[in-house]
């Protein structure tokens, strides 16, 4: 059975029965430091808050599905990204988890052009990268795919100057598998961010051209940039395929650990330091979603045309001041909507926009009624 005990810094520890293939932590272990925090958020996908929504047909490249992971290509095809109820079984990975992060080929490219390429990415923000840099790192995370063969995972600085790559396999088609990758320290060359701005990528890679293909170095990172090696499956050739990842987690030293894995709420929190919704957390942001559930809403205090708003705190300072789009309740506009008199009010507009918070105004219409519910939606993206 797995052992649960305190840590110094009071989280509860999973420790995993023999056989999962990651190690055991001891409390010696514990009490030396030796257990570290997971430095990619959201990395269990059903803890993950999924704020932009769970369905994600043809995503756009650099856009974000699960929180935090976003997709970057140049290629001839089309790829969907949903949320899978299907996971490693807490048998194979000593994790309670029910989900996972799922790719699907909707239209294929059978020729990977030179400049072209797919890879699911993830940022570190400079900050935490502050924590890995100048020592080794490891990436464990657990894979699934129709399609064996070779795979490759790269990892870039913040200035994309230097890289480090590495190949793993997929073994069997349809299976889950635990694969883990060792970073050695980057201590020369590049531009790095150890604040608020890009600190590492890490990119999945799951087809690459020629131009963004590199070599292997065991032991250092290589100046340049490159996504993965000429070994590289083409993914991407064959309508259907699937890439699944699971419990995703990326920590100090050389050895994997324990997936540990937090509370929704903490999760929901690190989260919206890069994006905030007014939308419940079921519900995807949108245009004319049809009700003001969670909308920020203010009653009118003069019967007539008025620039007019409310201010918004964030539930948690951002990583720096976000963008703002604004969404109506009942209309397929950014416009303000009185859910008392079911009409159109006044344009949205933002003023004093900080990491903290914004000052939502309302150019109210001539319509609106003193006491009237006017309603707006938004989101704040501060991403990487």
């Amino acid at each position: 059975m797995a052992q649960l005990i305190r840590s110094t810094a009071n989280q509860n520890i999973n420790l995993t029965p023999n056989g999962t293939g990651v190690v055991n932590m001891s409390s010696d272990d514990i009490a030396t430091n030796k257990v570290t925090t997971n430095l990619v958020i959201g990395g269990n996908f059903t803890t993950n808050p999924w704020q932009r929504g769970t369905t994600f047909n043809s995503l756009a490249s650099s856009s974000y599905s699960a929180d935090r992971f976003l997709v970057q290509y140049s290629f001839d095809g089309a790829v969907n990204v949903t949320r899978s109820t299907d996971a490693p079984t807490y048998a194979q990975s000593g994790v309670v988890t029910s989900h996972s992060l799922l790719h699907t080929v909707a239209t294929a490219d059978a020729t990977i052009a030179a400049g072209q390429f797919y890879h699911a990415s993830y940022r570190v923000e400079g900050y935490d990268w502050a924590k890995l840099a100048q020592r080794a790192f490891t990436l464990s995370f657990w894979v699934k795919s129709n399609l064996t063969g070779t795979y490759c995972i790269s990892f870039t600085n913040t200035s994309n100057s230097v890289y480090f790559l590495k190949e793993y396999t997929i073994n069997s088609a349809n299976t889950w598998e635990l694969k883990t990758i060792t970073v050695p320290a980057l201590t020369t060359a590049g531009t790095q961010n150890y604040t608020n701005g890009i600190g590492l990528r890490l990119h999945w890679c799951l087809a690459v051209g020629t131009t963004n293909q590199g070599t292997l170095n065991a032991s250092s990172w290589t100046t340049g940039q490159a996504f993965g090696t000429s070994n590289q499956v083409n993914w991407c050739g064959t309508i259907s395929n699937t890439f699944q990842l699971a419990l995703v987690q990326l920590e100090i030293g050389s050895v994997a650990t324990q997936f540990r894995a937090l509370d929704a709420a903490t999760i929901l929190r690190q989260c919206q330091r890069y994006y905030f919704k007014t939308f419940p957390q079921g519900t995807a942001p949108a245009q004319n979603v049809g009700n003001n559930t969670g909308a920020h809403s203010y009653r009118a205090r003069r019967a007539t045309a008025v620039a007019n708003g409310e201010y918004i705190r964030f539930p948690v300072t951002m990583r720096a001041t976000p963008t703002i789009t604004y969404y109506s309740p009942k209309a397929a506009s950014t416009a303000w909507y009185d859910m008392t008199g079911s009409t159109a009010s006044g344009a949205s507009g933002s003023s004093g926009a900080s990491d903290s918070g914004v000052y939502v105004t309302n150019a109210q219409a001539a319509a609106d009624a003193i006491g009237d519910v006017l309603s707006i939606h938004l989101q704040a993206a501060a991403e990487l």
